[in-house]
């Protein structure tokens, strides 16, 4: 989790990195615990975990300023400050089940929205026999003159979309376990199997694990 912010790559300064994807769920968490506080009026508990986190900052400004003054440092000090607030807010919010559910479902809209727009991109590019932003054509994956079409939406590479389609299915599987009305079940199930077909599209070894935790949940 401590890594997810600044997985693999940084978006500074020049790399070609689209979106990093934890983003595209911790943000709106983030923007969600500073409303409740605001809503609330109430001070924000200080724990343990906090403390020690400040402390880790503390620590690491000092490693930054006084040992490797670099702009790379200063930036990656940058993202361990984002980490720690996201940890922050997550447990200002993740403290009842109301608020795990809330989690799950700003996860699953997302992984939905992803998987239609990229199953559309999917199809254009397979009728006009060219790459686009969400699909691309890999020629690496299988060698010797074959290529094949993957589905990578916004993100960095396909398998880096299928990890995070993956968290969006079980999300999906948890709330419809919890909170779904028979009058709605089969929305539910077209949901579910559009965030499938959308794995299964990126062509991944990582649809190895999303099986796995199909097979552990039945």
């Amino acid at each position: 989790l401590v890594l997810l912010p600044w997985t693999l790559h940084s978006p500074f300064p020049h790399l070609p990195v689209k979106i990093i994807w934890a983003d595209l769920f911790f943000l709106p968490m983030i923007c969600k615990a500073g409303f409740d506080y605001w809503r609330a009026r109430k001070r924000i508990p200080v724990f343990s975990f906090d403390k020690a986190a400040f402390l880790f900052l503390g620590i690491l400004l000092f490693n930054v300023l006084w040992i490797d003054p670099s702009l790379r440092s200063v930036l990656k000090y940058l993202g361990i400050m984002y980490t720690v607030a996201i940890l922050i807010g997550l447990r200002m919010i993740i403290r009842k089940q109301e608020g795990l559910t809330a989690a799950f479902w700003i996860w699953f809209g997302l992984a939905l929205l992803l998987s239609l727009t990229g199953i559309v991109a999917y199809v254009i590019a397979q009728k006009q026999q060219l790459p686009n932003f969400f699909v691309v054509k890999d020629h690496a994956y299988l060698g010797g003159g074959r290529f094949l079409w993957r589905l990578w939406s916004i993100g960095y590479t396909p398998s880096m979309l299928t990890a995070y389609l993956h968290i969006g299915l079980l999300s999906a599987l948890w709330l419809k376990a919890g909170t779904v009305q028979k009058s709605h079940a089969l929305l539910w199930r077209v949901s579910i199997v559009i965030i499938l077909s959308a794995i299964l599209l990126t062509k991944s070894r990582l649809v190895l694990g999303v099986l796995v935790s199909l097979v552990v949940w039945e």
